[in-house]
């Protein structure tokens, strides 16, 4: 039996589709099909930007809507609703056809509150929901204009028709865009409210501005301008607008993060004061400019405009008087597109943290049905570093993909960060890529204080004939100074090697916070996720011929990093042979290795040496080792030397599709992981999660 959803809201501007897509998300973690379907689509041309979305990101669907606003009406003046409402079953009974659920977008509710027959579009809506089966989730705009009071009104006069009038199984509502100062009033007393009328609360989402903005190429198709400069640039999101009537010194006051200037085509100093502020580092990032009136730059002017480096702004071009430019701009319905990473990132992160989906999805009664997969393994990872957020220190702070990181886990609260390099070069790296810093500390060791730093470090290494000189020249290496931030208990762990070498990054790390007590090798692991499971492959990184006692070493500290992050350690310690059928140098080294992990932990689950295939594959556990309890089920693969692991983590990254995260290191007394120099910006997101997991160890 098909659960299915349906999704309305009280009013237009809810943020309805925002609420559907973070639902998909989440169902998406929980069950193995889930399909959306919108009945009646907005506007009654061309096909409807929700529908788009949610195809464009993966939905399972090959139709997700029937009919369009305009039919909808024909039908209610013609008086033919009941084949419209037979239409749209028909085709819903086709799509929920083997989904495990349904997620149905309806239109909202606001003409219904004054009829009692099917005569309204929203009446239409909530009849369909009644036909379909559905559930009833109602999202309750909380916007800044709305008081805790006007939300609990709204909630019982649309608890009141949906349930009275229209008989609708009302699973709840969740409250959205609520005014942050607002926030805890309206998850304290309206929640309660709520509850003694009968309704439950599975959410209250605060305002998220950004969601709300639109993008330059928004912008520029509902004004219908020209692009005079910087298709590239479009994706830009203008925060606020502004008026540029004043002289510059004066508007410069206005202009904040984000900002979006509006101004006549023949105001040239404002033009070159906007393509100069890229290149400042006291000036925030512009979202863009208009030019109004249909009066083009000067040539002279826009000559120099055009040649100034770095200019990163996109300048349009209407013909409209800036009043009617501004209130058109005023008019735009932001939406969420396919390739906007920072508002679809903020809207699964808005779900995970203020919806209760466990509550939902008991209330609807489902059941989980899904493998657990690499994707779940790694939210649990930032779900886990969320809840105990650690300070992360990354020495390569103006590198692109640690940029674009870093300003994904400030917003997602995985970590507070600090980043290492030139401030300047920092800020004007951030500044090129579009990547918003607030909250983010920028350090520039070459300028910081080095005193205590220098002088911890030379007592260090004085025994191995360091000069105090020679360790501030050290400290001032920004991986070296960030290193002794965690030695010194400045930063919980160190995240690097986006740019630089593996022995770079783990060097200082080895010469500064050593090896835990007992632990004769510091190695690494890769989590190495599949499609069905996650696995731990070790070591691919640092220890190029381990001898057995290494290796026993390498496989014990593995087990536990799998521990430690939720997985059951099942230990191979892989060779070219199984069991006793060949004879080597290198087999003897395993088997070796293998019985000092069963003298040192007799209860850890361990199996060598073994081939790679009977460790993974069940059916060639069967026949090769029989009797063997963990031939088939390996969770931790151990590789004889550094050769066979890093070619074998890459060969399956690279052929088999896997989600590599790592290098992870392990057998430190305080956290510093490595990264790959082709890691993307995912790869440095979870590898911080998981340092963070790591601190959180102690």
């Amino acid at each position: 039996m098909t659960n299915v959803l349906f999704v309305t809201a009280d009013e237009p501007g809810s943020g309805k589709t925002a609420i559907c897509l973070g639902l998909m998300y989440s169902l998406g973690k929980m069950v193995g099909r889930v399909a959306y379907f919108k009945p009646i689509v907005r506007g009654d041309h061309g096909a409807d930007p929700d529908v788009e979305l949610l195809r464009s990101l993966g939905t399972e669907m090959e139709r997700t809507s029937v009919v369009r606003m305009e039919e909808v009406r024909e039908a209610l003046a013609k008086g033919e609703v009941e084949g419209l409402l037979n239409e749209v079953e028909e085709e819903f009974a086709r799509v929920a056809r083997e989904q495990d659920v349904v997620v149905v977008e309806g239109t909202d509710l606001v003409e219904a509150f004054s009829v009692t027959d099917v005569s309204t579009v929203s009446d239409i809506n909530i009849h369909l929901a009644e036909r379909l089966g559905a559930r009833v989730l109602l999202v309750l705009d909380g916007g800044p204009e709305k008081s805790p009071d006007d939300i609990i009104t709204d909630a019982k006069m649309s608890q009141n028709y949906l349930c009275n009038r229209r008989h609708c199984d009302l699973l709840g509502v969740i409250i959205n865009k609520v005014d942050r100062d607002k926030y805890d009033d309206v998850n304290t007393r309206v929640r309660r409210e709520l509850r003694k009328a009968g309704l439950e609360t599975f959410g209250v989402v605060p305002q998220a501005p950004l969601l709300g903005k639109p993008r330059m190429d928004e912008v520029a198709e509902a004004l219908g301008a020209k692009v005079l400069y910087g298709e590239e640039h479009l994706s830009n999101i203008a925060m606020h607008t502004i008026v540029a009537a004043m002289h510059v010194r004066n508007m410069l006051s206005y202009v904040d993060e984000g900002t979006l200037i509006i101004v006549p085509g023949d105001r040239d100093d404002i033009l070159l004061a906007a393509a100069c502020a890229p290149l400042s580092k006291n000036s925030p990032s512009l979202a863009g400019l208009v030019l109004t009136g249909g009066l083009y730059p000067h040539e002279n002017v826009w000559k120099l405009v055009e040649g100034i480096p770095g200019m990163r702004i996109p300048v349009l071009l209407v013909e409209e008087d800036t009043y009617t430019t501004v209130s058109r701009i005023n008019e735009i319905r932001p939406a969420v597109r396919p390739d906007d990473e920072r508002k679809l990132s903020l809207i699964k992160d808005l779900v995970d943290r203020y919806i209760d989906e466990r509550r939902l999805y008991e209330a609807m009664r489902i059941r989980r049905t899904r493998k657990v997969t690499a994707q779940d393994f790694l939210n649990r990872i930032v779900e886990q570093a969320t809840s105990d957020k650690k300070h992360i220190v990354f020495p390569e702070g103006d590198e692109p993909r640690t940029l674009r990181a870093v300003e994904r886990i400030v917003a997602r609260g995985v970590a507070d960060v600090t980043l290492l390099g030139e401030e300047e070069r920092v800020y004007e790296r951030a500044r090129e890529l579009g990547v918003n810093l607030n909250g983010v500390e920028v350090i520039d060791p070459g300028k910081a204080e080095l005193e205590e730093f220098t002088r911890t470090f030379y007592e260090l290494r004085k025994h191995k004939g360091l000069t105090v000189e020679q360790a501030k020249d050290y400290v001032m290496d920004p991986i070296y100074y960030g290193t002794m931030m965690v030695y010194m208990g400045r930063a919980d762990g160190l995240v690097s090697g986006a740019v630089h070498p593996t022995a770079h990054t783990i060097r200082p790390a080895l010469q500064i916070i050593k090896a835990k007590p007992g632990i004769s090798v510091v190695s690494s692991v890769f989590f190495m996720c599949l499609q069905d499971r996650v696995v731990l492959f070790g070591d691919c990184a640092i220890v190029p011929d381990p001898t057995a006692e290494q290796l026993a070493d390498i496989a014990l500290t593995s087990a536990q990093t799998a521990l430690a992050f939720g997985i059951e350690p099942y230990v191979a310690m892989l060779s070219y042979a199984t069991g006793s059928s060949a004879e080597g140098g290198s087999v003897e080294k395993v088997r070796r290795a293998t019985e000092l992990v069963r003298e040192r932990n007799p209860d850890l689950p361990v199996e060598g040496p073994i081939q790679f295939d009977a460790a993974y594959d069940r059916e060639v556990a069967r026949i090769k080792l029989p009797e063997s309890q963990i031939a088939g089920k390996t969770t931790v693969f151990i590789f004889p030397d550094l050769d066979s692991g890093n070619i074998a983590y890459k060969a399956v990254q690279r052929s088999a599709g896997a989600i590599a995260v790592g290098p992870i290191l392990q057998g430190l007394k305080k956290p510093v992981n490595d990264l790959s120099r082709g890691c993307s910006v995912e790869d440095i997101f979870y590898v911080t999660a998981i340092t963070v997991v790591q601190a959180q160890g102690g």
